[in-house]
Parts: C-alpha cells; sequence; structure tokens
C-alpha cells in the first residue's frame, strides 16, 4: 500500500480545504492555515472529518494589531490511517506540531508539519525552529520526516544540518519554478519540501 505524503502552504483555510478536496496524498502537513481560536479549529476539525480526514493541528497566532492570524500548521492522514499527537514530544505552536502516524508494514512515524519565517533565512527564531525539531526527532529516536515551507533553499537548510546530514535527507520536489511564485516575471525559490531520516526511502512517496 502506498503512503504519499505531501507539504503544502495555502496562506488560508478556504484555500487548504480546496486543496484536500481533490489531492491524492494519504498524509498532508500544512502551513498557514491561519485559524487562531478554539471554535474555529473545531469547525476545521469537523469539515476534515466529514471529508475523510484527521487532523492534529497548533492554533495560529492572533494578530496584536487586529489583523489576520498568522501561522498555524496540522498534520492530515485519511480516515482509518492512525495518528495520535506528539505533543510530549514537540509542544504545539503557531509554526510547528507533530503526530505519531502509522504506516504500511506496520511501522509509527514521527510526522512533523513546520512554518518558518520568511526574510531571516536559518537564523534566530528560524534556527530555534530548526533545531527544536532536531531535538523532537533526537527524542523520539524513530523514523521521522519533516513536512515544512522552510522559507529557504533546500542548500540552505543542509548548510546547517551539520552532523545530522549522516541521520537525516532533504527530500524536495522537482520544481523548475520552484514552490513559491516570484513577483511578475522572476523565478520562484523551492521553499517547500522534506527532512527525513534515512530508514524512510523508499517506505513513503
Amino acid at each position: 500500500l502506498e503512503f504519499k505524503l505531501t507539504t503544502a502552504n495555502g496562506t488560508c483555510w478556504a484555500s487548504l480545504r480546496e486543496f484536500l478536496k481533490r489531492t491524492t496524498s494519504t498524509a498532508v502537513c500544512i502551513q498557514e492555515h491561519r485559524l487562531d481560536s478554539e471554535e474555529e479549529l473545531a469547525k476545521a476539525d469537523a469539515w476534515c472529518r466529514t471529508n475523510g480526514w484527521q487532523a492534529h493541528c497548533s492554533k495560529a497566532a492572533s494578530s496584536t494589531a487586529g489583523g489576520e492570524a498568522s501561522g498555524g500548521t496540522a498534520v492530515l492522514v485519511r480516515k482509518g490511517i492512525g495518528i495520535c499527537e506528539a505533543d510530549d514530544i514537540l509542544q504545539p505552536k503557531p509554526r510547528r506540531v507533530a503526530a505519531k502516524v502509522n504506516i504500511p508494514g506496520g511501522r509509527q512515524v514521527l510526522i512533523v508539519a513546520a512554518y518558518f519565517k520568511c526574510s531571516i533565512g536559518m537564523t534566530g527564531t528560524n534556527l530555534d525552529l530548526f533545531q527544536a525539531i532536531g531535538e523532537a526527532m533526537n527524542e523520539w529516536g524513530g523514523a521521522a520526516a519533516v513536512g515544512a515551507d522552510f522559507n529557504a533553499t533546500p542548500q540552505e537548510v543542509e548548510d546547517i544540518m551539520g552532523t545530522r546530514n549522516a541521520e537525516q535527507k532533504i527530500v524536495a520536489p522537482v520544481a523548475p519554478r520552484g514552490t513559491c511564485a516570484g513577483a511578475k516575471g522572476n523565478q520562484g525559490r523551492l521553499i517547500d519540501f522534506f527532512l527525513m531520516t534515512h530508514d524512510l526511502t523508499g517506505a513513503i512517496n
């Protein structure tokens, strides 16, 4: 049985809903659903269940200026696939959430959805987030995959991985135009991809 994992930044819940209606993926790592209240999250969870999905979400960060909320992440799997929260390993925050998911072969995998801040590269807040995810993966000690909007290229992420290169690998799509569109006439950037343990090679598409 094929297990297909996708990462998707929809910039809002409405567009993510449309994506979830048409994707053929088994599991999806979501960024920027922008839902910042328990009521909104409950409605989103109900929609997921009605449409064949199970979700574990983190709440988006509310705006202090009265504008749109920012961030909000989620790990979704098809109904019937085992999933449970991994809050004991990685506490949910607006830019991260983790779940333990059962994949074919009787294995349980740690799946993390993450959203890195734009325009700062792998420094500051982003470096802290990267390190927190790395510590969670080390604590888990088993197969793990991170689907993220890194707001950085695979090379930029690889540059800060250091000794983790021996334990984890970057899995990026073939996307000549990038995964994030640039301004009109400019080349997009490849910033949405996966970081996973080597033992998942071939087990997840």
